[in-house]
């Protein structure tokens, strides 16, 4: 087997000049003639084209890489059409958030500092005790204890029926739910779970 490194120069470039000319690729090349990898095939080739004893390279959209670009893109566009065309024609309406803090990869901590504290200062800080959560098996347990049995009858617009120890049960839809859920919190001092609106004043309620 020919060593690439026994090779001089001269019989460098005219084994890699033949082996382009004859359509093999780098890897193919270096392979026969015992290079350690594409790349010293790659640096002759350059030399080759620069001096102009081997023509430029073959434009990118005739290459099988940027034929398999194009595929590939293809592919996705019409993974994405059949996503469009699948999903649903109803909207559905986003919850408002607090506005999120971007910070820059590379700010100091005083500026992350001074941006937490305006932050918290016009959306405050909420905190729930150790183990809250905002699904349906937590809600029902939290109203279980308050005397109330909620369950999901899966149809309308109102899924969520929520009786008591007396009186008519009501029906909620999800914000609904945690609206009655949070009055209970609210008399207990605890944080609710929707967000509270400012006061006039500018206290949260």
């Amino acid at each position: 087997m020919t060593r690439w490194k026994d090779l001089s120069p001269t019989e460098k470039r005219s084994a890699v000049k033949d082996g382009i000319l004859a359509g093999k690729s780098f890897g193919e090349i270096a392979s026969e003639l015992g290079a350690i990898s594409r790349s010293a095939i790659a640096g002759v080739v350059k030399k080759l084209r620069d001096e102009g004893e081997l023509p430029p390279p073959a434009p990118r959209e005739k290459t099988g890489a940027a034929g398999g670009a194009i595929s590939r893109k293809s592919r996705a566009k019409l993974r994405a059409g059949a996503r469009s065309a699948a999903a649903p024609t109803t909207s559905k309406v986003r919850r408002t958030r607090p506005e999120m803090i971007v910070l820059p990869a590379n700010a100091p901590r005083t500026a992350i500092a001074a941006m937490v504290d305006a932050y918290i200062a016009v959306n405050g800080v909420r905190r729930f005790e150790r183990g809250v959560a905002d699904d349906l098996e937590y809600l029902r347990g939290y109203l279980a204890r308050h005397g109330f049995e909620v369950s999901y009858i899966q149809r309308g617009r109102y899924p969520y029926l929520v009786r008591g120890r007396s009186g008519r049960p009501q029906s909620f839809d999800r914000p609904g739910l945690f609206a009655f859920v949070d009055e209970l919190r609210l008399a207990e001092g605890r944080e609710p779970f929707l967000p509270r609106k400012d006061n006039a004043d500018g206290a949260r309620a």
